[in-house]
């Protein structure tokens, strides 16, 4: 299963490359394939927004 199926809101991803190797590193993200065990491992590392935004908007440099 692809992760960005498994998402049929998310139609449009940002990926932020600053650098022709960071493209290519982005770019090579879109073959990666993840099943059920790796999509329900990566969701148990996601961190609600609201606690997200606290902790980035406490850190010094913004």
């Amino acid at each position: 299963m692809r992760c960005r199926l498994s998402r049929p809101w998310a139609d449009t991803v940002l990926i932020g490359a600053v650098s022709p190797a960071q493209l290519d590193a982005n770019l090579a993200a879109a073959e990666v394939s993840l099943d059920e065990n790796d999509l329900v491992e990566t969701a148990r590392l996601s961190v609600p927004p609201e606690i997200y935004w606290a902790e980035r908007s406490a850190l010094p440099w913004t």
